[in-house]
C-alpha cells in the first residue's frame, strides 16, 4: 500500500507542474518560452530528471507491493474477565504457605543455609606477654532468616593440637541480611580474638606447621526478628594455613660456611669412622625480628635407616678444629674455635654473630652422610625452633 499511495503522489506531483506551467503560459501568453525553458535550459533537464524519477520509483514500490504475500491479520484479544476473589487469593496464599515450609527446614539445619565459607588472618602478636590472634570470618546467609549470633565458645586448634585460651567477639555477627527477590548471596563478616594462656602456646604455634581448625567452636545464631528459635551452632567450613603467621615471624637466618666431617677411627678403613666421628661446622646467624632472640641450644638432626631421628647436641666449653681418640675419650686438639654453643647467646637485629659448632657421634652412622644434606637447628630460650639445613664434606682421616 505504501508503494500505490508514493505512485499517486508523484502522479499528483505531475499534473500539478504541467497545471502551473499551462497558468502561466496563459497569463504571460509565453508558452513557448516555457516550452523553450523546459527543454533547451538545464534548470528544466533537471525538472524533467526529477519527474521522470519520481515514476520510476513509484512504479517499481507498486509492483513489490502487489506481488508482497499477504500475511494474516493478527487475532484479536481475548476478553478480560475479572477473576473471583478466591482465585486472586490462591497465589498469595500458596506463597505465603511454601515460605513458611522453607522456613521450617531451613530452621530445622540452619548450618546449611548460614556458613562460614572463609577464615582470614587478623592481628596478632605472640611475642609479647599476653599474645592473641584475630581472625575473620566471612559469612553467608542463604536463608530467609535475619541472623544474630550470641554467645562464642569452644576451642581452636592447630594441627589437631587444642589452643588453651579465651575467645570473644571483637566484631560481632549481628543482623546478617537474606537476599532479596531472586535468590542471591548476602554476605557479612565477623571477627573473633584467641587470647592464648600462656607464652608456651604461641611456641607451639610457630613450632608448629599445618593448619588452624574451627570445627570445635560454638557460635549460637538466632533469627533476629525472633520469629522462629534456630538451632545453636553456626557451621565454619573449611581451615586456615599457619603459613603466613609464620611470615610475620622470621626465623633465625642461618648459613654454613667451612665444615669438617672427621673419623675417629684408626683401623684398616678410618673412613667408615666405625667408632665415631666430629662434625665441625663454621656458622653465621642474624634475627630479622625486631626483638633479641637469646639462643640455648643447637641440635644436629641425622635420619638413620630412613625413619630413625637422632638429634646429637652441640658440643659446650672450649673447641678446637680437630679431635682425637684417646682411652675412648674425645681430646680436642689444634686450634681453637669460637664456640657458638659455649654460652647461650644474644642475636639482635642488624647484628650478626660468626662462629663454630661441633658435634660428636659415637657411632658409625655419620659415615652415610657425606655429601648429602642434614638438618640443624637452634632453640632458644623461649622453646621455639629455628631450622635449617647443611651439607656435610667427605669423611677426613684423624690427624
Amino acid at each position: 500500500m505504501v508503494g500505490i499511495f508514493t505512485f499517486l503522489g508523484v502522479v499528483w506531483d505531475g499534473f500539478d507542474i504541467w497545471s502551473n506551467l499551462e497558468f502561466i503560459g496563459q497569463k504571460s501568453g509565453l508558452i513557448w518560452e516555457v516550452i523553450y525553458l523546459l527543454f533547451a535550459t538545464q534548470t528544466g533537464a533537471r525538472i524533467i530528471l526529477v519527474v521522470f524519477a519520481g515514476l520510476f520509483v513509484g512504479s517499481l514500490l507498486f509492483q513489490i507491493e502487489r506481488t508482497r504475500p499477504q500475511l494474516p491479520s493478527d487475532p484479536p484479544p481475548p476478553a478480560l474477565t475479572a477473576p473471583s476473589a478466591a482465585t486472586a487469593a490462591l497465589p498469595e496464599a500458596e506463597s505465603f504457605k511454601s515460605l513458611t515450609e522453607l522456613a521450617a527446614k531451613q530452621a530445622a539445619d540452619i548450618g546449611q543455609w548460614v556458613y562460614s565459607y572463609q577464615a582470614l588472618l587478623g592481628r596478632h602478636n605472640l611475642l609479647r606477654d599476653n599474645p592473641y590472634i584475630d581472625f575473620r570470618f566471612r559469612i553467608r546467609n542463604m536463608s530467609v532468616f535475619v541472623i544474630t549470633a550470641e554467645s562464642l565458645s569452644g576451642t581452636i586448634t592447630i594441627g589437631g593440637e587444642p589452643l588453651s585460651g579465651t575467645v570473644q567477639w571483637i566484631e560481632p555477627l549481628e543482623n546478617v541480611h537474606p537476599g532479596a527477590g531472586r535468590p542471591q548471596i548476602v554476605e557479612s563478616e565477623c571477627a573473633i580474638r584467641l587470647t592464648l594462656q600462656s607464652e608456651k602456646e604461641s611456641v607451639l604455634i610457630l613450632n608448629q606447621g599445618g593448619s588452624f581448625e574451627f570445627n570445635q567452636l560454638t557460635i549460637p545464631v538466632r533469627d533476629t526478628e525472633k520469629t522462629i528459635k534456630l538451632p545453636v551452632r553456626l557451621r565454619i567450613d573449611g581451615d586456615l594455613s599457619n603459613n603466613e603467621l609464620l611470615e610475620a615471624y622470621p626465623k633465625l637466618q642461618m648459613r654454613s660456611g667451612a665444615q669438617k666431617l672427621i673419623s675417629l677411627s684408626r683401623g684398616r678403613d678410618p673412613f667408615r669412622a666405625d667408632e665415631g666421628s666430629v662434625v665441625l661446622i663454621q656458622l653465621s646467624i642474624e634475627n630479622r625480628r625486631d626483638v633479641p632472640i637469646r639462643t640455648q641450644q643447637f641440635r644436629l638432626i641425622l635420619i638413620i635407616g630412613g625413619f630413625e631421628e637422632r638429634r646429637v647436641p652441640a658440643q659446650q666449653g672450649v673447641i678446637f678444629d680437630n679431635a682425637l681418640l684417646q682411652n675412648g675419650e674425645v681430646k680436642q686438639t689444634g686450634n681453637k674455635l669460637n664456640n657458638l654453643a659455649e654460652q647461650p647467646i644474644v642475636v639482635e637485629r642488624g647484628n650478626p654473630i660468626d662462629g663454630w659448632l661441633q658435634f660428636v657421634i659415637r657411632d658409625g652412622s655419620a659415615y652415610g652422610f657425606q655429601g648429602r644434606s642434614v638438618n640443624l637447628e637452634a632453640v632458644d630460650d623461649r622453646g621455639e625452633k629455628h631450622p635449617t639445613s647443611v651439607v656435610l664434606g667427605k669423611m677426613e682421616p684423624i690427624s
